[in-house]
C-alpha cells in the first residue's frame, strides 16, 4: 500500500468514525425529543383525566389541555 493510498484508508476511517458519531448523536436527541413528548402527552391526559372527573365538559376539557377531541372522548369512556 502506497502513501496516497495509506492517507486515503485513515481519512475513511475517520470520516466513518465521524458519521457513526453524527449519527448517535442525532439518535440521542430524537429518542430525548419523543421522550418529552410522550411525557408531555401522558400528564396532559392526566389533567384532561382530573378535569373530566371534575365534571368539566369535553369541550372545555379540549380547550384547557390542548388535546383532540377524539381523545378526550376515549379518556371520559376510561374513566366512566
Amino acid at each position: 500500500m502506497n502513501l496516497a493510498e495509506q492517507y486515503e484508508a485513515r481519512g475513511m476511517k475517520k470520516g466513518l468514525q465521524q458519521g457513526l458519531q453524527q449519527g448517535i448523536q442525532k439518535g440521542i436527541q430524537k429518542g430525548m425529543q419523543k421522550g418529552m413528548q410522550s411525557g408531555r402527552l401522558s400528564g396532559l391526559k392526566e389533567v384532561a383525566e382530573r378535569l373530566l372527573i371534575k365534571g368539566h365538559s369535553v369541550d372545555q376539557v379540549v380547550e384547557l389541555t390542548g388535546l383532540d377531541r377524539d381523545a378526550i372522548l376515549q379518556l371520559e369512556k376510561q374513566i366512566a
